[in-house]
């Protein structure tokens, strides 16, 4: 597939999400990474999410909570969230490219792999959300009817799993009308459509920078062929 620039950039968030298994506490893991980090820039903080708020033994006990982020170290590049068993990296908004953003990406998966504070790599998945100001199911090849009639009602919510890559990685496509979005970064404030997107890959057989840097990039194409397939040709030429 041709590279397709889009002036018109729908994407208000992209996040790499790792499920791991950590060398050492929690605690010590943020003040590992929060060190390297003040090594190479002095323009960072640390908050505390307010998850902490809730007692450590009801969050253990609750599978929606146990993996959510207890930590924020922000950068003027992104931000990383840091969790039980699970470590995200944001990318700073507004989205330019993949390149530019990919950089941020690969100076923290380096800064983890020299500061060996991960143990073992469980998943590792690219999300990114995407925004738009329309009914984005008159928009996209996807067809969804009920008794002939087609289902693009204004409150019109779909979740599916598609396998690629050989069963390998899974593509996790939410696409939902009737959402607000309130984004100060991108002075953002208004009704529309989200397209949510999410390959994960389950697979790690090895943890050196190349390995993980090549399955991220791999995420990447599957994430953005995805995206534009769905997409009908028409839509893809308003937002170039």
């Amino acid at each position: 597939m041709d590279k397709i620039v889009l002036k018109k950039c729908p994407i208000v968030e992209n996040t790499i999400n790792l499920l791991c298994d950590y060398q050492l506490p929690v605690d010590a893991v943020v003040g590992v990474i929060y060190q390297l980090l003040n090594n190479k820039s002095e323009d960072i903080s640390l908050l505390q999410e307010p998850i902490c708020n809730i007692p450590y033994e009801i969050r253990k006990s609750d599978p929606n909570l146990k993996d959510k982020a207890t930590h924020r170290i922000i950068t003027k590049n992104g931000h990383i969230l840091i969790g039980e068993r699970s470590l995200s990296i944001v990318t700073k908004t507004p989205y330019t490219t993949w390149e530019k953003s990919s950089e941020f990406v690969y100076e923290i998966i380096d800064l983890l792999l020299k500061g060996k504070v991960i143990k073992k790599y469980n998943s590792i998945n690219i999300r990114y959300l995407n925004f738009f100001n329309v009914n984005i199911f008159d928009n996209i090849k996807l067809n969804i009817a009920f008794n002939n009639t087609a289902v693009n009602y204004p409150a019109t919510i779909l979740k599916t799993e598609i396998p690629s890559n050989n069963g390998v990685f899974i593509s996790v496509l939410q696409i939902a009308n009737s959402v607000h979005i309130k984004n100060a970064a991108l002075n953002l404030d208004a009704d529309g459509s989200l397209i949510d997107l999410t390959v994960v890959c389950k697979s790690i057989e090895k943890d050196s920078f190349e390995s993980i840097k090549t399955i991220i990039e791999e995420l990447h194409q599957e994430e953005e062929s995805l995206f534009f397939k769905l997409l009908t040709d028409n839509f893809i030429d308003k937002l170039k």
